[in-house]
C-alpha cells in the first residue's frame, strides 16, 4: 500500500499539508529506490509512515510527525520521530542501551558515553566491545546534536531513535548500510 493523503479540501493549499507531503514523498523516493517498501498517510496535522528497507539487514523505519495545538498555552507541538529496528545475529555482544539522562542516574554508576557526548548514557558492560564501540562512531553526529533519544540492542534486537529529526536522509543511508 502506497502513501495515502487523508487531507480535507480545506487543507490542501494549507503550507503545513505541502510541507507533509514533500517529506512523505522524499521518504517514499528515498525507500523505493534503495527497493524497499512503503506504506504511511499523512495530512496537514501529521503523517505516518512504515517502511522496510533490506541491505545487510532488513531495517524496518518508522517516520511520524504530529502537531498538537490543545496544550493549554496557546502554542502548538510538534513531535517529530524516526526509528529504525533490525535483528543482528551472531554478534557474542551483551545488551546495552544508550540514553539522555534521568534524574536517578545522579546516583548510578552508569557512565557517560564519552567526553565528547556527555549527555548520553552507556548501560551495559560491553563499552569496549567493537559493535557498540562501531555503532557509537557511526551515530557520532547524531549524538553530537542531541537528536539520538536512544540506542537499544537487547539479545539481537536493535533500535535505534531520533527525536526531532524525521528527514535526516544521510543518517538513514548510514544507518542502512551498517555492517558491525
Amino acid at each position: 500500500m502506497p502513501i495515502e493523503s487523508h487531507a480535507t479540501n480545506a487543507e490542501l493549499d494549507s503550507p503545513f499539508y505541502l510541507a507533509n507531503q514533500k517529506i512523505c514523498t522524499d521518504w517514499e523516493r528515498f525507500v523505493l529506490e534503495k527497493g524497499g517498501t512503503i506504506r504511511g498517510k499523512y495530512n496537514a496535522w501529521s503523517f505516518g509512515l512504515k517502511t522496510e528497507v533490506k541491505s545487510h539487514y532488513s531495517w524496518n523505519i518508522e517516520v511520524r510527525k504530529s502537531t498538537q495545538t490543545n496544550t493549554g498555552h496557546g502554542k502548538s507541538i510538534v513531535v517529530e520521530f524516526l526509528k529504525f529496528e533490525t535483528r543482528i545475529n551472531n554478534i557474542a555482544c551483551e545488551d546495552f542501551h544508550i540514553r539522555k539522562p534521568k534524574l536517578f542516574d545522579l546516583f548510578s554508576s552508569h557512565k557517560k558515553l564519552d567526553n565528547k557526548t556527555k549527555v548520553y548514557r552507556f548501560i551495559g558492560n560491553n563499552r569496549s566491545h567493537p559493535f557498540p564501540t562501531k555503532l557509537i562512531g557511526l551515530l557520532a553526529e547524531g549524538f553530537e546534536n542531541k537528536s539520538i533519544y536512544e540506542v537499544i540492542f537487547k539479545k539481537t534486537e536493535l533500535t535505534i531513535t531520533f527525536h526531532d529529526k524525521n528527514d535526516w536522509f544521510t543518517m538513514a543511508d548510514n544507518i542502512i548500510g551498517f555492517e558491525p
